[in-house]
């Protein structure tokens, strides 16, 4: 992907409403591109960069390479960290801004940066570049439940890897969103994610 590209890509992603700036970062927090809203306070990319580098390199040696979505809240905002091949996005955020539909777009641009040709050096993430099934299991959980999807996005993510365990995991999200928020909810969102499983092909 070409500098023009990865300014496209952030310029589109900074322009949605809540968002104050969007960054590409290299695996050890070298800031590759940005996008800041105007009028907005100056940012230190080498300082957040490295301490985002850190954070994501600990949290991917833990769950055995497996690429990372971290929602960081802060008094006034909130910054989204997702890992992709050898680096990570960044978007900083009003804390009120609208989750689901700003993650959807987070979800699109990071797929635009796996499917490139060695988008950055390093090595972040080992991931293969494959459509994920708890991704697309996740998306399902942020737009039936919105803010309310962290434990459920939680019971996929350790069940990622595996359809097996992602099928149990189904499983374990009905019986969580039943408990916690609404018989219906919990069938609905359920169905959704089964139907989406299954239909796939291998």
């Amino acid at each position: 992907m070409t500098d023009g590209a990865w300014q496209e890509l952030l310029a589109s992603l900074a322009s949605q409403i809540g968002v104050r700036g969007a960054f590409i970062f290299d695996a050890e927090g070298a800031a590759q591109a940005a996008s800041v809203g105007e009028g907005e306070a100056e940012f230190d990319l080498a300082a957040s960069g490295r301490a985002f580098s850190r954070t994501l390199a600990g949290l991917v040696s833990q769950r055995r390479g497996k690429l990372i979505d971290l929602d960081l809240v802060y008094h006034d905002g909130r910054v989204l960290l997702r890992t992709f091949e050898n680096g990570f996005l960044a978007i900083l955020c009003d804390r009120q801004v609208n989750l689901p539909l700003l993650t959807m777009s987070i979800e699109e641009a990071v797929q635009r940066l796996r499917f490139t040709d060695g988008a950055l050096s390093g090595g972040l993430a080992t991931r293969p570049v494959v459509e994920d099934d708890a991704l697309i299991l996740m998306n399902i959980a942020r737009e039936e439940l919105g803010e309310h999807a962290s434990k459920v996005i939680e019971v996929l993510e350790a069940a990622r890897g595996s359809r097996d365990e992602l099928a149990a995991a189904i499983d374990r999200a009905e019986k969580i969103t039943r408990l916690f928020i609404s018989r219906q909810k919990a069938s609905e969102m359920a169905k959704k994610m089964r139907t989406a499983l299954f239909s796939r092909k291998e």
